[in-house]
């Protein structure tokens, strides 16, 4: 079960409430109520001071929805905030599967509906609202989704957007929102992808839509490249072919062209499309753009290094671009937001590091080293109690690289040997935290048995 502090909100159109209670229910009640009932997909009960209420509730329901159903009047049917506090939820993360391809088709059809608008020539308030995106991209790499916002909440971007937009144009960016949030979750991109992936792409290459729309398209192909399983059903639709082409065919820098490269990355650096991508050539394609300033270069480093077998050497790689992935690295260990992003470590540009150290020559690997890639690997491994496992083992694969081929390295590691010998101690106390996790299950699922103490 997924657990999210709210409730489901629905329509007379489409309200199916499966089973209410106006009168005192355990929640151990409800949830046997709700596991007994195929139909049952989420369940919602109210308590005012705790999640874990000792005594019964008041009100609660069961819903044949997910949280991330859209209603009838294209409205969210989560609601959460201050006036939603006391209502918990908790969704079936098995069933609601079942409703994806049924939700995404719901929103492609009713996009479908609204049709093209042509788009308004030489707009300079469009020119203006995206000044700020195109330096940045509009990466989602380590974000958050949008999440769901009251009815109160949408109707108060509606009317500010009102001046700037006519309807349709709304109806399409508040449908491609919803979109976007169901997606976000891995488990629902790979069942989506093949539902949704060319009618983003028609969206985001139309000239007939305004920016807005496209780069909304393009973030949503952002996200479904956001898993090593879909790169390749990308790569089929032809997502990568029309990406490099709004690239190829920009007049400069602006939103759509940096979104279109943006999608490129994703694609790339999970590695899963490599070889299709190698046979179009992405190699040489990203090459001409290492030499291009800012965000792009960087950009096109960390998706140069990502592709198999590429060689990563001096003078070919601009000291620039290592310097400024270097920037990007100590950002992402500070959790700081660059580009309007939260970045990942993996991938991003630790994955990014790990693979130029390996194909790269010592010139290279003194300018990481001069830019303070070891400073940045030893806070990574100074907090290994808070970060991912796959994190540390990286970060410890990128230092051995480095002590294996550089003398100076090797003095910078012995310096460091204290912080070195710290992390070695809590990495050898996981193990057990994650027996102990296990048999927390197993205790639950089992009437008290589980992992000994």
């Amino acid at each position: 079960m997924r657990y999210r502090q709210g409730a489901l909100s629905t329509t007379e159109a489409d309200d199916k409430v499966i089973k209410s209670w106006i009168t005192p229910v355990s929640v151990a009640k409800i949830r046997e109520e709700c596991t007994r009932n195929p139909e049952c997909i989420t369940f919602s009960y109210y308590s005012e001071t705790t999640r874990f209420p000792t005594s019964k509730v008041d009100w609660a329901y069961l819903y044949p929805y997910a949280d991330f159903h859209v209603r009838e009047d294209e409205w969210p049917s989560f609601v959460e905030g201050m006036e939603w506090d006391g209502w918990h939820t908790y969704v079936n993360i098995t069933r609601e599967k079942d409703l994806v391809i049924q939700e995404v088709t719901t929103i492609v059809e009713r996009l479908n509906s609204i049709g093209m608008r042509k788009n308004e020539e030489n707009k300079e308030d469009t020119k203006d609202s995206n000044a700020n995106e195109t330096e940045g991209g509009s990466r989602l790499r380590g974000g958050s989704s949008s999440g769901s916002r009251s009815q109160k909440d949408e109707e108060e971007v509606e009317e500010e957007d009102a001046s700037e937009l006519d309807e349709d144009d709304e109806r399409k960016l508040r449908l491609l929102s919803f979109l976007f949030d169901i997606i976000y979750r891995k488990e629902h991109k790979l069942i989506a992808a093949p539902h949704i992936i060319a009618y983003m792409l028609k969206l985001a290459t139309s000239s007939e839509e305004i920016d807005d729309v496209r780069v909304n398209a393009m973030k949503v192909l952002i996200v479904v490249a956001d898993t090593p399983e879909t790169g390749p059903i990308l790569v089929e639709h032809g997502v990568y072919t029309e990406m490099k082409r709004m690239v190829d065919e920009r007049e400069g820098w602006d939103v759509i062209s940096i979104t279109a490269l943006d999608v490129i990355s994703n694609m790339i650096i999970y590695r899963s499309a490599n070889a299709m991508l190698r046979h179009l050539d992405a190699h040489t394609f990203l090459r001409k753009l290492l030499s291009e300033s800012g965000f792009v270069g960087l950009q096109a480093t960390l998706a140069l290094s990502h592709l198999d077998d590429v060689s990563l050497e001096a003078p070919s790689l601009p000291g620039q671009n290592l310097e400024a992935l270097i920037k990007l690295l100590q950002s992402a260990v500070e959790q700081d937001v660059v580009y309007d992003i939260l970045w990942d470590l993996i991938p991003g540009p630790l994955s990014s590091v790990k693979h130029i150290v390996e194909g790269s020559n010592d010139a290279v690997r003194n300018t990481l080293l001069d830019a303070g890639l070891m400073e940045e690997l030893l806070k990574i491994l100074e907090d290994s109690g808070d970060r991912k496992a796959e994190d540390i083992v990286c970060t410890l694969e990128v230092a051995l690289m480095l002590a294996r081929t550089s003398e100076r390295a090797r003095h910078m590691v012995l310096l460091a040997e204290h912080t070195v010998q710290e992390a070695e101690e809590r990495l050898l106390k996981f193990e057990r935290a994650a027996k102990l996790a296990g048999g927390l299950l197993e205790a639950a699922a089992t009437g008290g048995r589980g992992a000994e103490l």
